[in-house]
């Protein structure tokens, strides 16, 4: 089902429906199972409850998550948030699109608190 012209409040609704409790980092496209170009470990988050951004509604991420031990220098373009289990369920893909994430010569990078998926990115 298309999301578009649906109310507000049952876009709402349907996204505080989708359990996302964890997140991944990717080097590249995804693919559309979430499974190319990860880098790291997937990682427990808090994605708090559905908000609205203008006409948009959204989820984000409560806090800052970080990981390490990667390929320095390496760019992160793409995230995804899951419902973390065995196996591990992807719910939303999104793009980084402000502020290029780079692997530090160390080995780190951070996911600032605030990354969002919106909801006109899915169909349900």
């Amino acid at each position: 089902m298309s999301n578009l012209g649906m109310p507000k409040q049952i876009q709402k609704n349907v996204m505080d429906s989708e359990t996302m409790d964890a997140v991944r980092i990717h080097s590249g496209d995804p693919g559309s199972d979430g499974s190319q170009n990860q880098l790291g470990d997937l990682k427990s988050v808090n994605i708090l409850s559905a908000a609205e951004d203008g006409n948009l509604i959204h989820r984000e991420t409560e806090v800052d998550v970080e990981w390490e031990g990667l390929t320095p220098e390496e760019d992160v373009l793409y995230f995804s948030f899951w419902e973390d289990g065995d196996p591990a369920v992807l719910k939303f893909i999104g793009e980084i699109k402000t502020g290029l994430k780079q692997v530090t010569s160390e080995g780190k990078v951070k996911l600032k608190a605030g990354a969002r998926c919106y909801f006109e990115n899915k169909t349900y």
